[in-house]
């Protein structure tokens, strides 16, 4: 499976990236991005490269074991990613960056915590330490600001101009 970016392409995940940022300023100063938008861009490419193994692992047991349900194949791949010899890491929660995103936004901070929390060691071991560190206060904060409606963040910086104003 080859990975081509065309000019349209780049420019749209370039486009992306931007507004992501947009969307954290004023939450973060210009020189604390990269503190917290690296460990971000970290953890959203292992969960690429995750949700990807999922598939073609799906594919693999659906072609031997075709009677299979929607939930045994689930917890079947569910098991294989858990052992450390059949998938280079793991997340041993239902989470995704997505789920999280679109669940209860009272829980937000929670289930993204648990999402971060149950990567396999070796990922924890990546995402803690140095300039990828995803357990971070700044990192906990911009995963939740990213993970926030659109809307909710322009009714917040509305209530802050507000409040700004008197």
């Amino acid at each position: 499976m080859a990975l081509s970016l065309n000019k349209p392409k780049l420019d749209n995940l370039a486009g992306d990236i931007w507004k992501s940022a947009e969307r954290l300023r004023g939450k973060f100063k210009a020189y604390e991005y990269q503190s917290v938008i690296l460990p971000i861009i970290v953890i959203r490419r292992l969960e690429c490269v995750l949700l990807a193994w999922r598939a073609a692992k799906s594919a693999e047991v659906l072609a031997r074991r075709p009677k299979l349900t929607e939930k045994e194949l689930a917890k079947l791949v569910k098991e294989l990613e858990l052992n450390p010899q059949q998938s280079p890491y793991s997340n041993k929660t239902k989470w995704t960056l997505r789920k999280v995103y679109e669940e209860d936004h009272t829980l937000l901070e929670e289930n993204f915590r648990a999402y971060i929390n149950g990567f396999s060691k070796n990922v924890d071991d990546i995402t803690t330490s140095g300039c990828c560190a995803t357990k971070s206060p700044q990192t906990i904060k911009a995963g939740l600001c990213l993970s926030t409606p659109a809307s909710s963040l322009r009714k917040s910086r509305s209530r802050s101009a507000i409040n700004a104003t008197g």
